[in-house]
């Protein structure tokens, strides 16, 4: 279902904040918190831990899209291991993007979604725009308040030697630069 609105978004002209986390949390953070609530159940947990396995899950695939969604603009291509800005190439409605077209800067990315394909030129325009309109501080800011809300949810499951494991992954992906 989040892969679908993925691509129904690639159709839209504009998605807000609250829709892009739908298909990010039915995506990205379906996929984490199924592995989560599968390795509770395996191992036996109670209703309240493997709902804690969920949220943290869930926590986790939203810190991480939109951590990839903001490294896509922000680190080079041979660290990253993919063609710098290429969800820009393909015009995907991105943290970033969505976040932009809910500004005053919207205007500035008239052309954007028409041209048949974008320039070196186009994208440093694009990437200016992300940091004149707060879409990079605030992509990192979700980050945090992601990796937050995962810690919050490990506070709900009984102290054990895994915990050491599912924390380190936060800080990975807290400090992850491909």
């Amino acid at each position: 279902e989040g892969q679908a609105l993925d691509k129904e978004f690639e159709q839209r002209r504009s998605i807000t904040l609250d829709e892009y986390f739908e298909m990010i949390d039915k995506k990205t953070g379906k996929l984490f918190s199924i592995a989560c609530e599968i390795g509770a159940l395996l191992g036996n947990a109670g209703q309240k831990e493997i709902s804690a396995m969920r949220e943290y899950g869930k926590m986790v695939g939203r810190a991480f899209q939109v951590q990839d969604d903001l490294l896509d603009v922000v680190t080079d291509q041979t660290v990253l291991g993919k063609n710098f800005a290429s969800d820009l190439f393909e015009k995907k409605k991105t943290f970033l993007v969505v976040y932009v077209l809910a500004t005053e800067f919207a205007k500035n990315f008239s052309g954007f979604f028409e041209k048949s394909e974008l320039t070196d030129d186009d994208i440093k325009h694009l990437i200016d725009l992300f940091s004149k309109s707060g879409a990079i501080a605030a992509a990192r800011k979700e980050i945090k308040t992601s990796l937050k809300g995962a810690r919050q949810a490990l506070e709900n499951v009984p102290d054990h030697p895994s915990l050491q494991y599912l924390s380190d992954l936060l800080s990975f992906i807290e400090n992850r630069n491909f």
